[in-house]
């Protein structure tokens, strides 16, 4: 079966008003950005959540039920 996106979406974290950081998803993450250098006409975006930092926790909490 296709799909035509990811099952779990990266999470980011807001380090400064232009900057990210990567909380879950590296290697998801790293795909997407090496795929860019490839060939920047056939990357795509992937999908991303942007949590706060009293969230960061709660959420790295629930991905390891996960994985």
């Amino acid at each position: 079966m296709q799909h035509g996106g990811l099952v779990r979406p990266i999470i980011l974290k807001q380090i400064h008003i232009e900057s990210l950081e990567v909380v879950a998803g590296h290697l998801s993450y790293h795909a997407a950005a090496r795929a860019r250098q490839l060939d920047p006409r056939k990357a795509e975006m992937i999908d991303a959540f942007v949590v706060k930092d009293e969230e960061i926790e709660s959420i790295k909490a629930q991905i390891a039920i996960y994985n």
